[in-house]
């Protein structure tokens, strides 16, 4: 499998997932033995569809989903990747929800990287979380350093459900002159 921090790297002028905010460690860390079949992403053509191929070169056996209100101009680039899909829909509305679950079942891996406010986080998070593989993993993006502890507590109603993965880049980001934020890994607990 090649490695998220590459392949964030080369389709940088398609995705902000490394060279705004260095997430491609976390990625390889976070995912590192895990098998991943199904992929999706909310929030996924905000640049052009990178993060997506970037899922789909790095699992390419797997289904890889994309959710958005809009596709900006990504149908183009995301023909050249044949396990890539994308819904058009409203993330935060159930009937999209309801139509990724009936087209593609459960996924291992859930990518939130939609509208970065701990208030749609959380909503995400409740109406996507359900479609996520027992053994999976759902990764919050672009959690603001003032938001995380509302976001945390919010999700602490989940808390014996859920094991927390805390991903600071904050260091790195600040090097670059980059807004300061947070991604979250969230985990069932094997019980």
């Amino acid at each position: 499998m090649e490695k998220f921090v590459d392949l964030f790297t080369v389709h940088a002028h398609l995705t902000d997932k490394e060279k705004c905010h260095h997430y491609g460690y976390l990625y390889d860390g976070w995912t590192a033995g895990m098998q991943i079949k199904s992929v999706l992403e909310l929030g996924c053509t905000g640049f052009g569809g990178g993060g997506l191929i970037s899922f789909s070169k790095a699992y390419p056996d797997a289904c890889v989903v994309g959710v958005d209100d809009r596709d900006n101009n990504s149908h183009n680039i995301l023909s050249s990747c044949p396990n890539v899909h994308l819904l058009i829909g409203d993330v935060y509305a159930e009937g999209t929800a309801l139509k990724a679950m009936a087209d593609f079942g459960s996924f291992d891996l859930i990518v939130d990287d939609c509208v970065h406010k701990k208030q749609y986080q959380f909503d995400a998070f409740e109406l996507w979380s359900p479609l996520l593989s027992r053994e999976g993993l759902y990764i919050i993006e672009d959690v603001f350093e003032h938001e995380v502890l509302d976001l945390l507590s919010r999700l602490s109603k989940y808390g014996r459900e859920w094991q927390v993965f805390f991903g600071d880049t904050r260091h790195l980001q600040r090097n670059y002159g980059m807004i300061p934020d947070i991604m979250l890994g969230l985990k069932r607990y094997k019980l």
